[in-house]
This record gives C-alpha cells, sequence and structure tokens, in this order.
C-alpha cells in the first residue's frame, strides 16, 4: 500500500503487488519479479476529518501464457482499511455551587487521540553469514522468499520503533552445480516519527513484500522491503 485517502463514501487505497513468476527460457528455468498497481475503493460511511491506515495481502497469482513473448497474470488481494474519526469531549474546567458542600471529583473520560497513522513500504537489510544459513557452499542465489512478523513496538523518545524479523528461504546453487534451500532469519527494525505522551499505545502489522539476496564472501548481504500499517494513540487523557 502506497496511499491511504479518505474520499466522501469510502477510502481509496492504491499500491502495487509483487508477483514473481517462473519462465522457460528457452529451456531454462528463469525467476521473473514483476509490481502490479492496483486500485480499490471500500465502501463506507466515513465522517469528515477521518483519516485511515491500509493494508493489503496477496493469496492467489494465476499465471498464463496470453501469446508469444508475453504472460497474463491475474492477482487476488485481500485490502483492508482501519478509520479513525476524531471527537470533541467537552470538559467543565470550573464549577461550584452556593447550595451544596462536598468533594469536587474528576474523572478520566474514555477518550481515544489518534496519534500516528502510517502505511508504506520501507526497504531494510540486513547480513548473516553463509555458515550460520546453512548454505556454505553457496556459489550464486536462484531466489529469495519469506515472511516478516513484528517482536516489538515501542513508543519513546518522539518516535515510534518497529522491531522484527524476516524468516528467508533462499534456493541457491553449489559450486558443483546442484540445487538447494536456506532457512534463516534476519532482524529488522523501522523508525517513524510519531508524539509518545504517557499511556500511549501501538498497533502495527508488517509483510513482506520481496527480498533479495546475494553472496558477498562468507556472508548473504539481505535488502528486504517491508509493508507496514501502523496506528498509534493516547487513551485517556481528558477529565472532567
Amino acid at each position: 500500500v502506497s496511499d491511504v485517502r479518505v474520499v466522501d463514501g469510502g477510502v481509496s487505497v492504491r499500491g502495487e503487488a509483487y508477483v514473481k513468476v517462473l519462465l522457460d527460457d528457452g529451456g531454462k528455468p528463469k525467476m521473473v519479479t514483476k509490481k502490479l498497481p492496483f486500485e480499490e475503493f471500500l465502501d463506507g460511511d466515513v465522517a469528515k476529518g477521518s483519516s485511515a491506515t491500509a493494508t493489503a495481502r496477496v493469496i492467489s497469482t494465476e499465471a498464463g501464457k496470453e501469446q508469444e513473448g508475453e504472460a497474463l497474470v491475474d492477482v487476488v488481494l485481500v485490502v483492508e482499511a482501519a478509520v479513525d474519526t476524531p471527537c470533541r469531549t467537552p470538559a467543565v474546567k470550573d464549577a461550584f455551587s452556593e447550595l451544596s458542600e462536598g468533594q469536587v471529583e474528576y474523572r478520566k473520560v474514555p477518550t481515544a487521540r489518534l496519534l500516528c497513522n502510517r502505511s508504506g513500504v520501507y526497504t531494510v537489510g540486513g547480513s548473516v553469514t553463509k555458515a550460520a544459513a546453512g548454505a556454505a557452499g553457496l556459489s550464486a542465489v536462484l531466489d529469495t522468499s519469506g515472511e516478516a512478523t513484528v517482536e516489538e513496538a515501542a513508543l519513546a523518545d518522539g518516535r515510534l520503533t518497529i522491531s522484527g524479523r524476516c524468516a528467508l528461504n533462499t534456493i541457491y546453487t553449489a559450486a558443483e552445480s546442484e540445487t538447494a534451500a536456506a532457512e534463516y532469519t534476519v532482524p529488522f527494525k523501522v523508525t517513524v516519527d510519531c508524539e509518545t505522551p504517557a499511556g500511549a499505545e501501538a498497533n502495527v502489522s508488517v509483510a513482506l513484500v520481496s527480498a533479495r539476496t546475494r553472496p558477498d564472501g562468507e556472508n548473504l548481504v539481505c535488502d528486504m522491503d517491508i509493508a507496514v500499517s501502523a496506528r498509534a494513540v493516547a487513551r485517556g487523557e481528558a477529565v472532567t
């Protein structure tokens, strides 16, 4: 998801689906990665002044040969949006009565102020040794895929820091031209600006969009595109 907009009658979501297609290139298998743009409109009763964040994930793909030199790819997506509608809570600052006695009681009103509403794709990097990945004999990388998970979403010092790991699977060829696979994990961290008052909380989801791996000496260097959807709120700030 690259763009989320609240419009009359719902939410407009735009983005790109990353699709891998295995082609037969003159009798040799060839993996091709393609970005397919999409735009969806989600109907809903959305109030003026609301903001939204959205996520999208590919649940199935189907590729077929349309004509010589071209392939037709159909992609099925699940697109979800979360909307935050701001509201104003009246509060009494000062009041008294000459006809009553007692104590003034202050109670917190259950409010939720939106601090951050972010959807986007972030590129992160990392590395792991070939030995740790179980690919000591790796000579060339054919393909890398996997999934991303969130381990911690921390709000502090004016920032929202999202920490997690990518579980990757790399298909490679060894020196003897044998094909093998290696499974390993690479940590990642994404930081965005955000208010961090006391009592704030965050809700974050991530998805691995694409991963690229290359050998560098005794290491595997990984570049990963991660789709992030983050919402942070501060609860119970108002008193009455």
